[in-house]
């Protein structure tokens, strides 16, 4: 998932292998103008991708989506795309769980004592991350993992610290027991717990996208009957089990209308898909 960004145009991409698709259902560029498609492509192939009249903003301007309005549009932008957002998955325990926030937290209703039951995995992490020489490495190692584009998780230099104190920790038997790593490990758990403080509780979930009508999309572009893959309230996402309940909420999170509890459903082909 991209999403792009030009002059009074602005859209979420997915890649649904669209080219493959119309030669697949051997889709003609004739059919698609006379199904009321705009394009000004010459051959079929030039196609890259499909949007809706929603994404290009010049049109609210302009008016009616015709070829006289996108052929003047596109005379006045370049093919460059921004690209504002890019799907990825959750940087910790690779991927399995996400960080939470305090606006999502708030939208919730908790209790003290369900508060209490959520925060207990990360007492126990915090308790561990104290004791454990080996936990301490898996922290840094697989549990919080530095960005491939160089984002730090934590901001007062720790992950850079960690790899001196490892390097230490094997070349010295009993550097646990100096005052260095001592400062060092109560650095790490002051920093763990104004996590907790700022609501940012790691949970069990994902970073998705939510892809709506992706597979009707697809159909309405073939020209063939559009039937609903999925019963409303239901998605697919292969990140977790088949009838599993799951809590969507919208990031930037800011009110609880924003919060949407589905059925996860994987016998569907395709669907509303989180990807």
């Amino acid at each position: 998932m991209l999403l792009l960004r030009n002059k009074f145009f602005k859209s979420c991409a997915f890649k649904t292998k669209l080219q493959k698709w119309i030669k697949d259902k051997s889709i003609t560029l004739d059919d698609l103008k006379a199904r009321g498609f705009i394009t000004l492509a010459k051959d079929i192939s030039q196609i890259v991708m499909v949007t809706t009249p929603n994404s290009l903003k010049y049109l609210k301007f302009a008016g009616a989506l015709n070829d006289k309005n996108i052929r003047q549009w596109t005379e006045n932008v370049n093919s460059t795309l921004g690209v504002v957002k890019w799907d990825k998955r959750t940087k910790y325990f690779g991927g399995k769980l996400v960080q939470s926030s305090y606006q999502f937290l708030n939208t919730l209703g908790l209790t003290e004592q369900e508060v209490n039951e959520l925060l207990q995995s990360s007492f126990k992490y915090i308790s561990y991350v104290r004791k454990d020489i080996d936990f301490m490495r898996f922290h840094f190692a697989v549990a919080y993992v530095k960005e491939s584009d160089g984002e730090v998780e934590t901001p007062d230099g720790l992950a850079d610290r960690a790899d001196v104190i490892f390097k230490l920790l094997y070349d010295s038997p009993f550097f646990d027991q100096t005052a260095l790593y001592s400062n060092f490990k109560n650095d790490v758990v002051s920093s763990l717990k104004e996590k907790l403080w700022k609501g940012h509780i790691l949970l069990n979930g994902t970073n998705a996208t939510l892809f709506g009508n992706g597979a009707e999309l697809l159909k309405y572009v073939a020209g063939e009957e559009v039937t609903s893959e999925l019963k409303n309230g239901q998605i697919r996402c292969e990140r977790f089990e088949n009838g599993a309940k799951l809590l969507c909420a919208r990031s930037p999170h800011i009110t609880m209308a924003n919060l949407y509890l589905v059925e996860n459903k994987l016998g569907s082909k395709y669907g509303i898909t989180l990807i």
